[in-house]
């Protein structure tokens, strides 16, 4: 079973140069290019999310503007004509295109021309949650496995601390280090590997941290 999110985000690059006419009077140019890219990711039942395809398309020339000499020298005539040509394009919100508006004005403020490149990314991310049955029932089926060998061990091993376990020494718990000789009547619990540990604190030790003695290293499965 799967399901699927899709996100988009744009990023407008800009790169400007200068261009000044010794003998010819200023004009300025404007590339307006797209750049499309695509991302699929996967997330796993255990919360990983892996990339699994990234690729992006050629860049496609989307407005190439010829700014005349006569519009370049009237400031409300050039932003007029930018903005009409820009917005046209239907691609780049209002405060992109007044972006690079304001960089042609500042340029052509200078009494320069300019060449301007205005490329637009647009990045479209596809997440998908990916229900994985076969590694869920596996994982499942060891957890089964491994809380009945568990109960099986403490059942198997339990005692309590009395008198007579007092006398053995039985020395200290290894998890909470606690000497056994202090909680008198505790349940305890004898693994296979002969090492002893207070029933309370070896249960979640082998249920949560690891399915091995916490002294040896001995699996019980």
């Amino acid at each position: 079973m799967t399901t699927s999110s899709i996100n988009y985000s744009r990023k407008l690059n800009l790169r400007r140069t200068r261009v000044i006419e010794l003998e010819a009077e200023p004009t300025g140019t404007l590339v307006v290019s797209c750049l499309r890219l695509y991302q699929k990711k996967e997330r796993r039942l255990d919360g990983r999310v892996l990339m699994v395809e990234d690729f992006k398309d050629p860049p496609t020339n989307l407005l190439t503007l010829k700014v005349p000499t006569q519009i370049l020298q009237c400031p409300p005539c050039h932003q007029h004509y930018l903005l009409g040509k820009i917005s046209a394009l239907n691609l780049l919100d209002a405060s992109k295109v007044q972006q690079i508006v304001s960089i042609a004005q500042d340029l052509a403020a200078t009494g320069t021309g300019y060449f301007i490149v205005a490329e637009l990314e647009i990045l479209r991310v596809e997440v998908v949650n990916v229900f994985d049955f076969s590694n869920f029932i596996e994982s499942a089926i060891e957890s089964m496995i491994s809380k009945a060998s568990i109960d099986e061990l403490v059942r198997r091993g339990s005692f309590v601390a009395g008198s007579k376990s007092q006398e053995l020494d039985l020395g200290t718990c290894t998890i909470c280090l606690e000497e056994f000789s202090s909680s008198p009547e505790a349940k305890l619990v004898r693994m296979d590997c002969s090492h002893v540990f207070h029933q309370a604190c070896i249960y979640p030790w082998l249920e949560n941290r690891s399915t091995t003695c916490p002294c040896c290293r001995r699996n019980i499965n």
